[in-house]
């Protein structure tokens, strides 16, 4: 979304992209304690509403009439994917859709997210993580959907810069094998293999 005039990953930034003619638009999407699907970037609510609570622990309840503030005093809510899927559904160019997984809810948040697209009808989006399990998960519940692997300097992704990144097509290889096939090539910097 269009984060520079809107908090990011809320429906005014996505609006906001579409309206200006961006090529695509890409936003994080985590599940609440109740199992809904709400885009938001951050573990916690820290940064946006000076709360240190996860959205992995509240439920959507708790969170879909939180205000949200970004640095630059721009407010916001948290959007749940319904909400962006009506939004985005008539809308062409690339949607990515990255799977925010935390505590190890990858399994469940994918199988989610899946049956969430299935249920709207729409193009195929690209869905990226930077975790291995859920891009595993992903292609074993639909094999169709366009997938992204993730690469950071994390310590989620010390696999990658200690057993990958100097192998070359082996690692490419590697990585296709570690997440269900269908990788086709990693980007130059070694930050993101689709």
């Amino acid at each position: 979304g269009a984060r520079w005039l809107a908090v990011e990953n809320t429906l005014e930034a996505l609006r906001i992209a579409c309206e200006e003619g961006a090529a695509g638009v890409e936003f994080d999407v985590q599940q609440t304690r109740d199992g809904e699907l709400v885009l938001f970037h951050d573990d916690t609510l820290e940064a946006f509403a000076g709360r240190e609570d996860r959205v992995a622990d509240l439920d959507w309840r708790e969170l879909r009439d939180l205000s949200l503030h970004d640095r630059h005093g721009r407010v916001g809510r948290i959007p749940h994917l319904d909400d962006v899927v009506e939004l985005l559904a008539d809308k062409s160019g690339l949607i990515n859709l990255e799977l925010k997984v935390v505590a190890d809810n990858g399994a469940a948040l994918t199988e989610a997210v899946v049956g969430a697209l299935h249920r709207a009808q729409l193009p195929p989006w690209l869905l990226s993580s930077f975790d291995r399990a859920a891009m595993t998960r992903l292609a074993q519940c639909d094999v169709t959907l366009a997938r992204g692997l993730l690469i950071d300097d994390d310590s989620a992704c010390d696999w990658w810069a200690a057993t990958m990144l100097d192998r070359g097509d082996d690692a490419l290889a590697q990585a296709a094998e570690d997440v269900g096939g269908h990788l086709r090539a990693v980007h130059p910097h070694g930050r993101l293999a689709t």
